[in-house]
């Protein structure tokens, strides 16, 4: 088996540290600085060494107004990305002198991912931490990085989103919304926690399983043979405690944490999606910001980035000795002939879904069947 990449410190160069510009930039001017950030991996975990900022520190702040960021997430405070998150939140007060500071809620405190998408894209909210799926009716593209069993690893996610087609969707963000990307995380797989063992599709047929209110999720464990029950996540719990459901996706994480393993007792390494989120900004907040802390917040999250994917890759490689240790939980995988079906099976669903958005998606589509069949 292939070695696993993950993030190394390859950053990109940016723009000089002595950057001066404290007005406000209106938008579409040549003085916004655009995030520059991008998944970064490229040798193998052995490689990876510690990070160094792209800046000296040396940022010339003086002048600059202070800033407080209004940032809230659907984000659970325990979750792998929220602790990065806030580690890039307190990086950038950092390097701004403490000139920037943030409003942060996490947990759903302020809505769900679509509330507050929502809520960003209409400038109720500065910034967020956003689960890229829920873009889909915003910019249908990005239903790419939900494309079932399209993307199965590190390798595969890593190569897709990190240069042609995570810049093309980023662009198109930028253009068809009032928000953009600063980067992706990577956020785990997902799994199938239920309460029956999952190895063919035949074991799939009529289970019950709560997923997530994206359509894309939907139409996957509805062709897989589940009967699926769309709830907010907030709803898993009680779900399973009271047999609404008997199955649930999500990455081995949550089901440990959060329990759901307590009400089914089996696992499958599914794979069948990863689960991508962004730190994403209002483009009338980020082009009102003095050019200097567009240049401090690309910064440090070029170097966050680094370090939440090695963290990803290696967290969820200890998840499945958790649930089997301590939860007694029997971890699965579909068997060869069931991956085989899966394959051939979503490989014209992608092509479907692709032709519908755009010849331009479809085009997208086969650079990264490319990109993975040459993993």
């Amino acid at each position: 088996m292939r070695n696993k990449r993950v993030v190394t410190a390859l950053l990109t160069a940016a723009m000089s540290v002595s950057l001066t510009a404290c007005g406000n930039s209106s938008k579409g001017t040549e003085t916004s600085v655009q995030p520059e950030t991008s998944v970064q991996p490229e040798q193998k975990v052995e490689a990876v060494t510690e990070t160094t900022a792209v800046s000296d520190g040396t940022y010339q702040v003086d002048g600059c107004d202070p800033v407080k960021v209004v940032l809230p997430t659907a984000v659970s405070g325990a979750a792998l990305e929220s602790k990065y998150l806030e580690q890039w939140m307190a990086d950038v007060t950092e390097r701004s002198n403490g000139q920037i500071t943030f409003d942060y809620t996490n947990g759903g405190a302020l809505g769900s991912f679509d509330e507050l998408l929502e809520g960003t894209d209409s400038g109720v909210y500065d910034m967020s931490l956003i689960t890229l799926s829920y873009y889909e009716t915003y910019v249908p593209e990005a239903e790419i990085l939900s494309f079932p069993f399209l993307m199965m690893d590190y390798d595969d996610t890593h190569d897709v989103l990190d240069g042609e087609i995570g810049d093309w969707l980023k662009e198109k963000t930028l253009a068809n919304t009032n928000t953009g990307w600063m980067g992706y995380l990577m956020c785990y797989f997902r799994y199938i926690n239920s309460s029956t063992p999952i190895e063919t599709l035949d074991d799939c047929k009529d289970v019950l399983i709560r997923v997530p209110t994206t359509q894309i999720t939907i139409d996957t464990f509805d062709k897989m043979g589940f009967s699926t029950v769309p709830l907010p996540f907030a709803d898993i719990y009680t779900a399973m405690s009271t047999g609404v459901v008997n199955a649930v996706e999500t990455s081995g994480e949550s089901i440990y944490n959060y329990g759901f393993c307590d009400f089914a007792k089996y696992v499958c390494k599914s794979n069948h999606q990863p689960i991508i989120e962004s730190v994403i900004y209002n483009q009338d907040f980020w082009n009102s910001l003095p050019e200097v802390y567009q240049q401090i917040m690309t910064d440090a999250m070029n170097d966050m980035l680094v370090e939440e994917w090695k963290a990803s890759q290696e967290n969820e490689a200890g998840f499945c000795d958790l649930l089997e240790k301590e939860k007694g939980v029997t971890v699965t995988e579909f068997n060869d002939d069931a991956k085989a079906q899966l394959k051939e099976m979503f490989k014209d669903y992608w092509s479907e879904k692709a032709e519908a958005i755009s010849p331009e998606m479809t085009e997208k589509l086969n650079v990264a069947i490319e990109i993975v069949n040459n993993n």
